[in-house]
């Protein structure tokens, strides 16, 4: 038996106490009862404190021997228990994205991948909670290793930087550039080398719309050349979220592993001639609307032989859009962390926060 204290496990049998890093915390708060509203404040307001119980649930597992299946289980399963079963997909905003190590974001579990956590993992914990259309999108670090712990403190100060300096008619390139400016102060000493801590420049945050999860406008973390000079913060929802690795400033795709995805095509005009197909995507549609989704999803609804060549040609006409895991260009470590906010003329609110983060 595990019980969680402080930033360690304590192996109640043993007396052994194994350490991870990255979050503190985790206090007993309310937990809203979801409920049908218009309000989209509410709605996040309701999702936030969901998200923060799950966090809380969680948290006595996290330790190497775990399976990230496991972990997603508990996740999703803890998130449908609060919600309630109520939601497009019952509460969950997005499929749980674990990545370990040099994988920075995007890879979930499913039957043909898997990855068991080890004394040594870096994990990236985000998930999403959807109540009303609205998804409270929220992601954090643990490391059992301390040599990690500088670039767990360094990315989180940096996504509270960018936290602290959004607001209404900031300027979004200016506000990358202070996040790397404080991101890359800080560096890691890892069996006597030190590394300095790179941003993650093709990697950043996100505006949410109702029952979209990535709105159409990016934020960086990083002053980079190719984002536009005039776009500034306006009233809405975002996830500010920033990524730093030890070694690499860019993550690819990996398509060769389990990908998310996500229904791009409100109505199935480009399948008019393709009757099987017709009806293959108007499930889609009615199962996941415009949330995210996985082959972990999928194996539950069809025969993976049958649908792996219907995903493949949904996305190669533009009609779903895939997520492929992202990993680090020149390998090394990542961490990334996330919150809510929502931003107007008179107020900042950051939803998913707590003492944990």
């Amino acid at each position: 038996m595990y019980l969680a204290t402080g930033n360690f496990i304590e192996d109640l049998d043993t007396t052994k106490k194994l350490s991870f890093y990255g979050v503190g915390d985790v206090p007993d708060e309310d937990i809203l009862d979801v409920k049908k509203t218009e309000d989209k404040v509410e709605s996040l307001k309701i999702g936030s404190s969901i998200h923060k119980a799950i966090r809380k649930h969680i948290r006595p597992h996290l330790k190497p021997g775990l399976k990230l299946s496991e972990l997603a289980n508990l996740i999703e399963n803890k998130c449908k228990e609060l919600t309630k079963n109520q939601g497009v997909n019952k509460g969950i905003g997005f499929p749980s994205s674990l990545s370990v190590n040099d994988c920075a974001a995007h890879f979930t579990p499913s039957k043909l991948y898997d990855v068991t956590l080890n004394k040594d993992s870096i994990t990236k914990i985000d998930f999403g909670v959807e109540v009303n259309g609205w998804i409270t999108d929220s992601a954090f670090t643990i490391a059992f290793n301390e040599d990690y712990k500088n670039l767990l403190d360094g990315v989180k100060e940096a996504t509270y930087i960018g936290i602290k300096n959004a607001a209404i008619d900031v300027n979004i390139k200016e506000w990358g550039k202070e996040i790397q400016e404080v991101m890359e102060s800080y560096e890691v000493e890892i069996n006597n080398k030190t590394y300095p801590i790179k941003v993650l420049k093709n990697l950043g945050g996100h505006n949410i719309l109702k029952n979209r999860i990535h709105g159409g406008i990016f934020l960086p973390g990083a002053d980079i050349n190719f984002y536009p000079e005039n776009v500034r913060f306006k009233e809405g929802v975002y996830a500010v979220e920033t990524f730093g690795s030890t070694k690499s400033d860019w993550v690819e795709e990996k398509s060769d592993e389990n990908t998310i995805y996500m229904n791009k095509a409100l109505t199935c005009s480009k399948l008019k001639n393709d009757k099987k197909m017709t009806t293959f995507y108007k499930n889609l549609l009615k199962t996941f609307n415009t949330l995210p989704y996985c082959n972990r999803y999928l194996d539950n609804l069809y025969d993976p032989k049958l649908y792996n060549s219907g995903i493949k040609k949904l996305i190669d006409m533009d009609i779903i859009t895939g997520y492929p895991p992202l990993h680090c260009k020149n390998g090394g470590m990542t961490a990334q962390y996330e919150h809510t906010i929502y931003l107007n003329e008179c107020k900042k609110i950051v939803f998913s926060k707590s003492t944990d983060y």
